[in-house]
């Protein structure tokens, strides 16, 4: 008993042979369902069948080629881009109309913080030592 698409395909390759070769009168019909078919038919069906299968593999070889290509080369390709746009971006400083020609946006600006944002700031950063931490061991004087 086959299993999966490529061995069906195999079968079929291996039914097309013995049709050509036992079926010499490709005009001889049998039923499918409720319809006839003639040994031509079904040998052109199969025929079908074994080339999208042909074509399945192809691509899917294609594609994981393809694939290891770009992993391997990916690392060193994406540094140039990302150097390209350090360049763009030293080139042209914060010149919106520039950098939209490379569909990059102006660093934006630095919002100034509140007078209540920099006394929680401030809150947190007192005391200086963290008061979990442990202490450090104190010698005796003797």
């Amino acid at each position: 008993m086959t299993r999966g698409k490529s061995a069906k395909a195999a079968q079929a390759t291996n039914l097309i042979a013995g049709a050509k070769k036992r079926f010499t009168n490709g005009s001889q019909t049998f039923p499918l369902g409720s319809t006839t078919l003639t040994v031509d038919q079904a040998v052109a069906k199969m025929q079908t069948f074994v080339t999208n299968r042909d074509n399945v593999e192809a691509a899917q070889t294609a594609e994981k080629v393809a694939v290891d290509a770009e992993r391997e080369q990916a690392p060193s390709l994406l540094a140039v881009i990302t150097a390209f746009v350090a360049f763009v971006r030293f080139t042209f400083g914060n010149a919106a109309d520039a950098l939209a020609d490379f569909d990059l946006t102006p660093p934006k600006a630095p919002v100034p913080r509140t007078a209540e944002a920099k006394a929680v700031a401030a809150a947190r950063r007192w005391p200086p030592v963290r008061l979990g931490a442990p202490a450090a061991p104190r010698r005796r004087r003797t």
